[in-house]
């Protein structure tokens, strides 16, 4: 028994070539002897001369194994596409996103829509809520549309670069638009508040932008979306305009951001954590969920509707409960109503039609 026998049993070692040449076509014979038929790119080179030859025996009786083939490709083929679109639609496995590059995402969709609901707690116990909800217009100078709801206190408003429109909403509806010029006139930006005081997406992303440093808590996802989660520390007065009167004390007020952002940098959801503790344990939670980027917005401006006056955009009237934690902390009150339209240096608010306010700022 020779060394070949010893390795195979006994056996007679197998030639594929043997099988594959079966007819014994003249000139086949020559090229076999010339190569190794132990060689799988010797098996691989015969196959293909064998199915390039006329039909017969021996490509007849391959045929098969090389469809078999055809088919294990073609099943690759469609494995690859279809992990290539769970990666266009989800993104990389593994991408990290940035949250100071959320407001250049946004500026980059120019449209999204968003859901915020604001809770105050005392200790456990939740004390308070208020929702907004609303579509934001970054082409040009920006506009944007907010529909709030305060207890019992609903409102909508639509602010563009220079004017500002309002309406209540009552059980019997909505009342009629109230116009007003804005002066100084605005620039809607994701780099900057838009009028929506804590809970405003815009001022948001704007403090995101500006403050780098959020730590990674890993990937999580967010109704179905891959998601990065982040979180970063951060004070009050970081959520605060410039010039604002609030003391050291209220703008040193521990704040704790956590952001969800998919691999495009966009923002799928926010948790404003505002711990202002006291002898009631306040805390401030407000939650921003981010949805339809870039499609078209549906609010309508009310272009028809008289300007009456002049006024401020004032940074609160889109958060009142946030407008009213803050009101509690810098003059030293219990938390109130706050009312759609306040008192201001401009003067009082006007009243029209069913209690309704036009906001005079």
């Amino acid at each position: 028994m020779n060394e070949d026998d010893d390795r195979t049993g006994g056996a007679e070692y197998p030639d594929p070539l043997t099988e594959l040449f079966a007819a014994g076509e003249a000139g086949e014979e020559e090229w076999l002897s010339e190569r190794d038929p132990r060689d799988p790119a010797v098996v691989f080179q015969a196959a293909e001369r064998a199915m390039s030859r006329p039909k017969g025996p021996s490509r007849a009786r391959w045929r098969p194994s090389w469809r078999i083939v055809s088919l294990g490709s073609a099943a690759l083929v469609l494995l690859v596409a279809v992990v290539v679109l769970v990666l266009q639609l989800n993104g990389p496995s593994g991408a990290l996103a940035d949250p100071t590059q959320a407001a250049a995402a946004a500026q980059e969709a120019k449209r999204f829509a968003f859901e915020t609901e604001s809770q105050l707690y005392f200790g456990s116990q939740l004390q308070r809520n208020a929702s907004a909800s609303g579509e934001v217009n970054l082409t040009g100078t920006g506009s944007f549309r907010v529909h709030v709801h305060n207890g019992g206190e609903r409102f909508e408003r639509i602010v563009l670069s220079d004017a500002v429109y309002f309406r209540g909403i009552g059980a019997h509806g909505a009342s009629a638009w109230l116009g007003a010029r804005l002066e100084p006139t605005v620039s809607i930006t994701p780099y900057n508040a838009s009028g929506g005081g804590l809970g405003d997406p815009l001022g948001l992303t704007g403090v995101l932008h500006t403050h780098p440093g959020a730590r990674s808590l890993g990937e999580e996802p967010v109704e179905g979306t891959r998601a990065q989660h982040y979180a970063i520390n951060l004070t009050l007065g970081a959520f605060l305009p410039a010039g604002s009167s609030a003391s050291a004390r209220i703008k040193s007020i521990p704040v704790e951001v956590q952001v969800w952002q998919e691999h495009r940098q966009r923002l799928l959801r926010a948790v404003r954590t505002f711990k202002i503790g006291g002898r009631k344990h306040e805390t401030l939670v407000v939650t921003t969920r981010f949805r339809n980027y870039g499609k078209p917005t549906r609010f309508v401006v009310p272009h028809r509707t008289p300007l009456i006056g002049h006024q401020r955009l004032d940074p609160a009237v889109d958060d009142p409960l946030g407008a009213s934690v803050l009101h509690a902390l810098v003059f030293g009150t219990d938390h109130r109503a706050t009312p759609v339209g306040r008192q201001s240096a401009r003067g009082r608010a006007r009243r029209v039609g069913r209690g309704r306010f036009v906001p005079a700022r």
